[in-house]
């Protein structure tokens, strides 16, 4: 009971003080405010920036570089994991069973060389890096990508007896012989551009199409999905520094005339009430 009346009576000793609380707390607001406007005015009028203008301009710059950078490194970073998806979603060899595939292989043997047997060979172990028509690919591979039908297809050399093997892996027996025949096409094509090395005999010496494994194939696949798992965590990683940067997004300094107004207008009221709280206790202890 005795604790009410106190403040009660603070209360009204307060309320009593009120116009001399009001009109210090204006004074000081403007007191402050007025003091922030002239530093304001001279520096604008001199042409220059304020301290907190300046600053604010400088973060600002530093925000958009990294901000920019950023965006740039996820985007980047996007597009290496979905070629890589796309690679693993549509390549030919990648969607192979390696334990479950057919081979159709045809060797040949160059003989009776004019010139260099090893330059000849080197020309028709090259058959695949020509042009091709997207439509015969599409027609022998199933596919209109040259680069996934050149990777199911195998032409290595034997110097020792000048000779050659194509090999085409295909997941359907039909698709495996399409596909050699094609490459056969191909190696006639090219037959005209290695007889400019030298003349030759190029004989064609056994043909055929079984199953077969393709133990690498199992290597190579795991190893695209590990690069895809990097990727992925790649892309989150930047994804988080992206939204670092965004945190760090500096704030526009509001009006600083306000806030010092506003920061004198609490001081000279806390200051008042601070002194007649004293005053208060003052007149209690006596």
């Amino acid at each position: 009971m005795e604790q009410e009346i106190r403040l009660k009576d603070l209360f009204t000793h307060f309320l009593q003080r009120w116009k001399s609380i009001l009109a210090v707390t204006i004074i000081c607001a403007a007191a402050l405010g007025g003091w922030q406007f002239l530093g304001v005015k001279k520096a604008h009028d001199a042409g220059e920036k304020t301290k907190e203008e300046a600053r604010y301009e400088q973060e600002l710059t530093t925000y958009q570089a990294n901000l920019a950078n950023a965006q740039q490194n996820v985007e980047y970073l996007k597009g290496v994991l979905e070629r890589r998806m796309t690679y693993r979603d549509h390549s030919l060899l990648m969607n192979l069973n390696p334990n479950d595939v057919w081979a159709a292989e045809k060797k040949y043997l160059v003989s009776d060389a004019d010139g260099s047997a090893a330059e000849i060979l080197a020309v028709y172990t090259g058959t695949m890096i020509a042009d091709h028509d997207t439509k015969a690919v599409m027609n022998a591979f199933g596919t209109d990508n040259a680069g996934y039908a050149n990777e199911i297809v195998m032409i290595t050399a034997d110097n020792a007896e000048n000779s050659f093997t194509v090999r085409v892996w295909a997941s359907e027996k039909e698709t495996a012989e399409k596909g050699l025949a094609y490459v056969a096409q191909k190696i006639e094509e090219t037959e005209k551009e290695a007889r400019n090395l030298g003349e030759h005999t190029l004989k064609q010496l056994n043909e055929g199409v079984s199953k077969s494994v393709f133990p690498d194939l199992i290597s190579e696949q795991n190893t695209v999905g590990e690069k895809i798992a990097d990727d992925e965590d790649s892309v989150n990683r930047a994804r988080r520094m992206l939204n670092n940067v965004l945190e760090s997004q500096p704030f526009k300094p509001g009006d600083p005339v306000v806030r010092w107004a506003v920061t004198g207008a609490v001081l000279g009221f806390l200051a008042m009430i601070g002194i007649y709280l004293t005053t208060f206790l003052r007149k209690k202890e006596r």
